[in-house]
């Protein structure tokens, strides 16, 4: 009987904390930014010291780190480009993830493995083909693409592909948005985008008069692949990227564990508590779910025409940064008071119910400030999120 092929699970790290997040609770991989070259300028992009400790806090754990250099560059943006690949060389970057050519032939001459950006819009196997011939190991196709059209890319290229399993989306053609530049003066395509897709927007009527409320047209809800995590594995897709390196480390922790239980569980054949896992997942910040065009086109469905907010069921406290001898320090990021239930969320998706919070010298804490450290009893490892139910 054959294996089920079981994807590599690829996260957001938007800091070294959330680094060690994600792979606190089951990605294999992270993909993050450094300070230039890419199109999260408002994300917490990593210092060129960040991503060596990065990499060397994955590679001891046979994880991986993928750099991202998305920019669609100007003339000036190749300044300092060479130095920096050199740099990622020497600290291990496992590749990067870049959109324009030039990029992307500069860092497979330096030795760095590259992977094709979604920005790159490739959606046909002519083009999966051109981009393997350039040395590109894999390719991130247009999200406009389904799991079966994007498993015949890989069938005729011989290029292994990435897909988004879950989180934002963007309404434009693969990223491809001009919508900051002409409301904010943001250049999207060189890291400036606003979300001005997210806003409410009135509508003119065919009389002339405006709509009484704002609708949101290009607001999409947000994807979600989890129960087509077996189509994915029986494609051969290679690897599963969840979206959202400027979410917080609860998100990364809610999401991350739930893929991650999902696929072991598919790995031995035992059933999926779908379910759960999908609860645990909504419980977290979101606009609503879609399978975007996972199966079929995204429809009109796909869209939150009525409003633009999140759905949120927690609130992220903070951190268990350190662990000794069964005490964790909290490092809290949302003030926390002694009469609130707080619940720690463990890797293996254990709620663990989080007693009285202390002072290092075991005295009483009745609040917490963000900022503060605190130690919270009967904790086993680090890198675990605190949250509390709204």
């Amino acid at each position: 009987m054959n294996r089920l092929y079981i994807p590599e699970l690829l996260a957001p790290a938007g800091s070294l904390d959330k680094l060690y997040s994600a792979f606190t609770y089951g990605a294999d991989a992270v993909y993050i930014g450094g300070p230039q070259f890419g199109l999260r300028h408002r994300a917490g992009n990593f210092t060129l010291e960040d991503i060596a400790i990065g990499c060397s806090f994955a590679h001891s754990r046979q994880k991986k780190v993928y750099v991202v250099m998305n920019i669609f560059p100007w003339n000036d943006d190749f300044n300092g480009l060479d130095e920096y690949l050199r740099h990622l060389c020497e600290v291990g970057a496992d590749a990067v993830i870049v959109s324009d050519p030039v990029l992307q032939r500069k860092a497979h001459e330096v030795g760095l493995v590259t992977h094709i950006s979604t920005q790159a819009s490739c959606v046909n196997s002519a083009e999966a083909q051109f981009w393997g011939a350039r040395g590109a190991s894999r390719i991130v196709p247009g999200r406009e693409l389904s799991i079966e059209a994007a498993a015949e890319l890989a069938t005729r290229s011989g290029v292994e592909i990435e897909m988004f399993v879950h989180g934002s989306l963007c309404m434009s053609f693969s990223g491809k948005c001009l919508i900051s530049n002409f409301t904010t003066g943001r250049d999207a395509n060189r890291g400036g985008c606003v979300q001005s897709c997210r806003w409410g927007y009135q509508v003119v009527q065919r009389d002339g008069s405006l709509s009484e409320s704002l609708c949101h047209p290009l607001n999409s809800l947000d994807l979600m692949g989890l129960r087509l995590l077996p189509m994915f594995c029986k494609a051969g897709i290679h690897s599963l990227k969840i979206e959202g390196r400027m979410k917080s480390n609860l998100y990364l922790a809610a999401v991350i564990s739930s893929y991650r239980q999902a696929l072991d569980a598919l790995a031995c054949g035992a059933p999926v508590a779908w379910e759960k896992l999908e609860k645990r997942i909504a419980m977290v910040s979101n606009r609503g779910f879609t399978q975007g065009s996972l199966v079929a086109p995204a429809a009109r469905e796909s869209v939150a025409l009525e409003r633009s907010g999140y759905h949120v069921a927690v609130e992220y406290i903070g951190d268990i940064v350190s662990v000794h001898d069964g005490r964790g320090l909290l490092v809290v990021r949302k003030s926390a008071r002694s009469q609130h239930c707080l619940s720690a969320l463990l890797p293996d998706g254990t709620v663990f119910p989080v007693g009285i919070l202390t002072t290092l010298d075991g005295e009483p804490v009745d609040h917490a400030s963000p900022g503060s450290g605190v130690v919270v009893s009967g904790m086993s490892q680090p890198h675990v999120v605190v949250y509390r139910e709204l």
